[in-house]
């Protein structure tokens, strides 16, 4: 097997260097080479053919017919306590009661209905199917739930309470196909979006996958309902989806360039945020500003800045259709914050950046559904992946519950979180010309100690260096007028010694070394 791996890099290799770019025959819908192009032989057909007399055939998509059957609609509670902390109680999203048919959603007057979707076939890497389980089967290690959940800190409000949220259980998943799969999640997201409530509003779905050919059945679904071209999209992904190699028209890969094809969503209203890496390419940038598509890449943040871009992007969501759906890609946020997803791609978003830009969107637009897909669980060996997948999906029910209570100020947020109280009247919405200005004072306060600082130490490092100047002259004439006594051999006073031949010797001692005091300090 080692040598197989070896191989098969060696040849990778080869190809790359043979051919420019062997690699862009899988990401490229448009080739530069002979080894970016290899197009069907003449006579192919286009299928994979599926054997329609095996009694499984459908399986993956058989219902239970008795799903009503004994009970009046509405939600079901499934949790034996009122609530508690957020390892206690059966994993469903959120610890939420469950509705299985359209009935329940109308009879609970349900705002919003999350539904699991295990998507692993589009990616070519596997993973994302866990992600709806894992979801449901976070342990939170503080937050509560039902009857003790908690209120959003930067707001103070609670999308429990304000709204009726429940888990719609999963859509029917072909695992082994996304093209069979596709179409009846696209049922299955219509059915819940075509539930009208008393106060005329639809039921919102929320939909957690899955890999991200989950949004092209999630997108279209909606546009069943609410009409083509009505639906506005902001796409959060390092990667900008939209090419179909190899023949397929849909993979995790391929969604967005599927939807604009077939007019569910016009490119004007198309936004992405995020992208960055080595992909898209120049011809991919230049598709993109052919059909209207609005972007904001990494490289625009890094020049321009995070809240200039934030305030572009809301702005951006408001100048479009009535409706608008939100596809969160979790490799947007940098792998530092989630690992565990099947492309990651380092330099992205940090959660405090892509936080208050999710819930103002859902705040401020008509947001009419949302996805958040790629969690790849078993890719993360901590607990971080998920973890800011949960809070990301938290931060838009926070938003649709602020808009359900009223509060759709630009950026609001309650006034006991944003000051103490004791420097003045809170702000109940943040802005950037408001944080430049509020933070002035303490700007000036830093600037003028610094300088003071820097004034001392300047002093200081100028008087210590006359010191030591003055005291090298004063050492230096003092040298000058002591001179060094020279090696000397002093006179003997010994005894002279007669030997036995008769000879007399003289008793000498051995010159000693005479040494100013200047001598020993040189």
């Amino acid at each position: 097997m080692r040598h197989v791996r070896n191989v098969g890099i060696l040849l990778a290799v080869a190809l790359i260097f043979s051919g420019g770019t062997a690699f862009g025959q899988f990401v490229d819908d448009t080739p530069d080479s002979k080894y970016e192009s290899a197009p069907a032989p003449p006579g192919v057909e286009p299928t994979i053919p599926l054997n329609r007399d095996d009694p499984t055939y459908d399986l993956w998509k058989l219902i239970r017919d008795d799903l009503s059957e004994g009970r009046d609609p509405g939600p079901i509670n499934v949790q034996r306590f009122p609530g508690g902390l957020g390892f206690m109680g059966i994993p469903t999203f959120f610890k939420l009661p469950v509705a299985l048919v359209p009935e329940d959603l109308e009879a609970g007057q349900v705002d919003v209905a999350i539904m699991g979707a295990y998507t692993d076939m589009g990616l070519g890497a596997r993973g994302a199917s866990r992600g709806p389980s894992v979801f449901r089967g976070t342990s939170e290690p503080y937050l509560t739930w039902g009857a003790f959940s908690m209120a959003h800190m930067h707001t103070l409000v609670n999308p429990f309470e304000e709204l009726t949220i429940v888990d719609y259980g999963d859509a029917p998943v072909d695992f082994l196909s996304t093209e069979r799969s596709v179409h009846e999640i696209r049922k299955y997201v219509a059915e819940i979006a075509g539930v009208e409530l008393e106060n005329g509003e639809h039921v919102i779905p929320f939909i957690i996958g899955g890999d991200h050919s989950l949004a092209y059945p999630d997108i279209a679904g909606l546009a069943d309902v609410y009409g083509k071209g009505n639906v506005g999209v902001i796409h959060f992904d390092a990667h900008y989806d939209a090419t179909q190699a190899m023949g397929h028209l849909m993979s995790h890969g391929a969604w967005v360039k599927r939807l604009i094809d077939e007019g569910h969503v016009p490119g004007k209203n198309f936004i992405q945020v995020g992208l960055r890496g080595y992909y898209p390419d120049a011809e991919s940038f230049e598709w993109m500003r052919q059909n209207g598509f609005r972007y904001h890449t990494m490289a625009e943040i890094e020049r321009r800045g995070w809240d200039a871009v934030m305030e572009d992007i809301i702005r951006e969501a408001k100048d479009g259709p009535e409706y608008l759906f939100i596809s969160f890609d979790i490799d947007v946020l940098d792998p530092a914050y989630t690992p565990g997803t099947g492309t990651p791609e380092p330099g992205g978003l940090t959660p405090r950046e892509a936080f208050p830009l999710v819930r103002r969107l859902c705040a401020e637009s008509n947001v009419v559904g949302f996805d958040l897909v790629e969690l790849a669980p078993d890719r993360d060996p901590g607990y971080i992946t998920a973890l800011n997948s949960n809070r990301i999906v938290r931060e838009c029910l926070v938003g649709i519950a602020m808009r359900k209570k009223g509060l759709t100020d630009e950026h609001y947020l309650s006034p006991l979180t944003v000051s103490d109280g004791a420097g003045g009247v809170a702000q109940n919405r943040m802005e950037p010309p408001i944080r430049a200005v509020e933070r002035e004072p303490a700007t000036n306060q830093t600037n003028y100690a610094m300088s003071f600082l820097f004034a001392g130490w300047f002093l200081l490092g100028a008087a210590l260096t006359v010191s030591i100047v003055w005291f090298r002259n004063t050492r230096s004439r003092d040298r000058q007028a002591q001179p060094v006594a020279p090696f000397a051999a002093p006179p003997s006073s010994e005894p002279a010694v007669e030997t036995s031949g008769g000879q007399r010797l003289q008793s000498r001692t051995l010159p000693r070394k005479t040494e100013s005091v200047e001598a020993r300090i040189c």
